[in-house]
């Protein structure tokens, strides 16, 4: 292993390191009882499982679709390990955006402005650096975006899912009540 596969690994496990330290200290935060566990209830977490089915064969169905049409052509201009990523990204938002409009995203122990904050500022801070990576030129390898196109991806995926978020409470909510 050369010393610079050796440098790239320990700076993407550094990396890992601190994504999960970060992510701790926000679930923490976010949390009216300062746990960092999330507690549901029964609906919730029925909702929440279908949306976890419906995330994975969307997942599933675009990784076939890119294995069949994708691998090895220049039908998607980016590398192999981007599109994988990307099809990751896709199954988080239709997850997560199935969990909103059924209203079983935040957890019975959340402070919702909280995680609005937070999704804010990692979705700028995302999507600052990924910019920064598109406009230098890093983002590309041989004429594909790269991995150093992901912080835009995940910047672009908060906002997704805060524009869902402001949807959902837009929209009014239709109950049983109102369908008789």
């Amino acid at each position: 292993m050369s010393a610079y596969n050796m440098g790239y690994i320990v700076g993407v496990l550094a990396g890992i390191l601190f994504g999960v330290v970060v992510l701790w200290a926000i679930f923490k935060w976010t949390k009216k009882d300062h746990k960092v566990k999330c507690e549901y209830d029964e609906r919730q977490a029925i909702v929440r499982g279908n949306g976890f089915k419906i995330a994975f064969f969307v997942v599933c169905i675009a990784n076939f679709v890119y294995g069949a049409l994708g691998v090895n052509s220049d039908l998607f201009p980016v590398t192999t390990e981007t599109a994988f990523f990307l099809i990751a990204i896709i199954g988080i938002i239709v997850q997560i955006v199935y969990c909103i409009w059924n209203d079983a995203y935040f957890s019975l122990n959340e402070q919702k402005s909280r995680v609005l904050i937070a999704f804010l500022a990692l979705g700028f801070i995302n999507a600052f650096f990924g910019v920064k990576n598109i406009l230098s030129g890093d983002a590309f390898t041989g004429g594909k975006l790269n991995g150093h196109c992901m912080n835009l991806v995940v910047g672009l995926m908060f906002v997704i899912i805060f524009a869902a978020l402001l949807i959902r409470k837009l929209v009014p909510v239709k109950s049983e009540e109102d369908e008789e």
